[in-house]
């Protein structure tokens, strides 16, 4: 408990809350596919319910790939939110990526299709989730 004292006339064994820091510790953890990841100070844990490609494939992309790379630059960073923000930045700029890939060959499968197909399931996604307001509802707009 190197990292935690207490106020004065307080013991250590007394209520956590009671507790004060006396320095940031970058902890934190993400979810990841069927699990979750933490990373402490002096390492990083990840658990799943059960291993598969998918999930080696995610933490390598979005996690070992924006560590690794801003670790390299972190000489020129200068502080630890920097750090944060590249590392996020990088997460941001892998899973666009990823999206721009998917789509790119979703549409590509697709053809050209007319456009109204393209809409379509977000027509009907937006019959199952609006409909045309009450009386009392429209009551209450109008008041306000």
């Amino acid at each position: 408990m190197s990292a935690v004292e207490t106020r004065p006339g307080l013991a250590l064994d007394s209520e956590p809350a009671e507790w004060v820091a006396t320095r940031d510790a970058p902890v934190g953890g993400q979810a990841v596919l069927e699990g979750v990841m933490m990373r402490g100070v002096g390492g990083w844990a990840v658990a799943v319910r059960t291993p598969a490609p998918a999930l080696v494939l995610a933490v390598g992309l979005f996690f070992i790939i924006p560590v690794t790379a801003t670790n390299l630059i972190k000489d020129q960073l200068g502080s630890a939110v920097l750090f944060w923000i590249v590392e996020g930045v990088l997460r941001t700029a892998i899973f666009l990526l990823i999206v721009m890939v998917v789509a790119v060959f979703v549409f590509s499968l697709l053809g050209m299709l007319p456009w109204w197909a393209l809409i379509w399931p977000g027509l009907k996604l937006q019959l199952l989730t609006t409909r045309e307001p009450s009386l009392d509802q429209l009551a209450v707009a109008i008041v306000a």
